[in-house]
């Protein structure tokens, strides 16, 4: 099902719990929606699309069953949503979500995110950027994440710790984090760590433990000056301790 553009906000009957046909739900460009129906959504959901629905505020009346299908979960563009669906946790099944340009989200559901996640992207969300480093902990009980990307906002983030990171991670990308001034990486035993990839965060200073990655095969680094600086090919005063990466690009 795909509502497009839909000018009235009730969409009572159009989502319906005992519907065992519904596959996939899109809906794009709906500005009179401004919460969803309080219901149960369909156990067979696999993708829940939102997008550019710029009055919708909450999802907090959204049940999602424990065997519900759902796989993949992408939010973008509802800058007033305050809330995500209750009971995320429980959905074993779901293995990417998206959150992109959602202003107004301030937090993670009760219960946090599943571990059954294998790719989150959490970009352009100012307030759910700002949380405290102790509520990102719930990042290290996603023993399942892969793929990792971070950006927009994050004032207060100076540091990244590298206990918010599971040792699953294979792939991670910070971006446009204006204060961040190091990213550890390596100090963990990371034999899968594949690819890292940081753009925009001027301040970042350099890289502590990224030598002891001898899985890491992709480093791209633009738009970091001081970055750039220390390991520059050859020149740099880190060159050496990025040297044994096969694919390198510096801005």
């Amino acid at each position: 099902l795909h509502v497009r553009d839909f000018k009235y906000s009730p969409l009572e009957g159009m989502v319906h719990t005992n519907s065992t046909s519904l596959y996939h739900l899109h809906i794009n460009g709906c500005p009179s929606l401004t919460s969803f129906p309080k219901c149960m959504l369909p156990a067979p959901l696999e993708p829940l699309w939102l997008c550019n629905c710029e009055n919708l505020e909450s999802l907090s009346e959204v049940t999602m069953p424990s065997n519900m299908s759902l796989r993949y979960f992408e939010v973008i563009k509802c800058p007033n949503l305050k809330s995500l669906p209750a009971g995320l946790h429980n959905l074993f099944k779901l293995t990417r979500m998206f959150i992109k340009d959602c202003d107004s989200l301030v937090s993670f559901p009760d219960g946090g995110l599943p571990t059954s996640l294998e790719d989150l992207s959490i970009v352009g969300c100012n307030n759910l950027n700002r949380m405290p480093l102790s509520e990102w902990r719930l990042l290290h009980q996603l023993t399942s994440l892969k793929r990792l990307t971070l950006g927009g906002g994050c004032p207060d983030l100076v540091s990244f710790p590298e206990w918010l990171l599971p040792t699953s991670l294979t792939y991670l990308w910070v971006k446009d984090l204006p204060n961040l001034e190091t990213l550890s990486i390596g100090l963990q035993n990371r034999t899968s760590f594949k690819d890292l990839w940081i753009h925009d965060c001027p301040k970042i200073k350099f890289l502590p433990g990224v030598e002891l990655l001898a899985g890491l095969s992709y480093l791209t680094i633009r738009n970091c000056p001081m970055l750039e600086e220390r390991y520059e090919k050859e020149k740099g005063e880190d060159w050496q301790k990025i040297s044994h990466i096969p694919f390198i690009q510096i801005n």
